[in-house]
């Protein structure tokens, strides 16, 4: 480790002690067996890994709410508007299909055309 970046986990170090409550650090002093420094770590490699595990998980919500979009559109656009005969669009959102009507509360569904279309809010009281 170079000297510089050793100064610098050392202010890190310093930085963060005094403001890390002793139930926060309990558990790094436990695996560290008491010793402050390794504690510090510990705590500073946990921040990194959490970091990385959110950075996978927003790649995954990402592909997983497309999949689930174009899946809803080719659904959609499969299901019969009663009320015209006719074949509801792929645009799930804008002419959505009974079921997904009964499946989403009502201001959920108003929220979530409003934003599609830029539209204000309403949030629920």
């Amino acid at each position: 480790m170079s000297q510089p970046n050793q100064r610098w986990q050392q202010s890190l170090y310093d930085a963060l002690e005094p403001i890390l409550t002793a139930t926060r650090l309990a558990p790094y002093l436990a695996a560290a067996h008491g010793n402050r420094k390794r504690a510090l770590q510990l705590y500073q490699w946990n921040i990194e890994l959490s970091g990385a595990v959110y950075e996978a998980l927003h790649v995954f919500e990402v592909v997983f709410r497309n999949a689930l979009d174009a899946q809803l559109c080719v659904w959609n656009a499969g299901q019969t508007d009663q009320s015209t005969q006719l074949l509801h669009n792929s645009e799930w959102l804008q002419d959505p299909a009974p079921l997904l009507k009964r499946l989403v509360r009502s201001s959920d569904l108003a929220n979530a055309q409003a934003r599609l279309l830029g539209m204000p809010i309403c949030l629920p009281s």
